[in-house]
């Protein structure tokens, strides 16, 4: 088998294995801190392969608890993940949003809380762009954290306009 080959149907094992062993696993922390070196090893074989990798880790619950920690050299993979992680939000909202097209009942509470997600998601983009601008270690970590306190406030809106939902 050649090098390339078998780098090849490693990789593949792996990206299976970043699929699978989540939904696996008793615990998402026994994942959280093997998932982040997958993606940096796609990251230097195959862009395909770390965009399959990256989307296996947005999918997970604890996706941030996966990144929290990337360094400002693992700045491509951590913008790789959470692109993804904030695209699976904005699918959140347009479901939230059509649900609300067919609601019957008193909405002022799924209304205010609606207010307050799309507030949250504009904090989250806000945030992200303060990170994108970033340039060295120090501020990069920073502008992360101040993005994770925007990310755990959408998820929290999230979650409200989700219990507002009554028909």
């Amino acid at each position: 088998m050649t090098t390339s080959s078998a780098r090849h149907l490693v990789a593949c094992m792996i990206a299976i294995s970043a699929l699978v062993v989540p939904t696996l696993s008793v615990s998402a922390k026994n994942n959280s801190r093997r998932q982040p070196q997958l993606v940096s090893m796609f990251a230097r074989e195959n862009p395909r392969e770390m965009a399959a990798a990256s989307d296996a880790l947005a999918a997970v619950p604890d996706a941030w608890t996966t990144i929290q920690d990337h360094t400002y050299e693992k700045r491509q993979e951590f913008t790789a993940v959470f692109s993804r992680m904030v695209s699976k939000l904005d699918d959140d909202i347009r479901a939230l949003n059509e649900k609300r097209a067919t609601m019957t009942n008193d909405t002022k509470d799924w209304d205010f809380a609606m207010k307050e997600l799309n507030n949250a998601r504009s904090d989250v983009q806000s945030k992200l762009t303060e990170l994108a601008r970033t340039t060295t270690p120090e501020t990069w970590a920073e502008a992360r954290d101040r993005l994770g306190v925007a990310w755990d406030r959408a998820l929290t809106a999230v979650k409200a306009v989700k219990s507002s939902t009554t028909s």
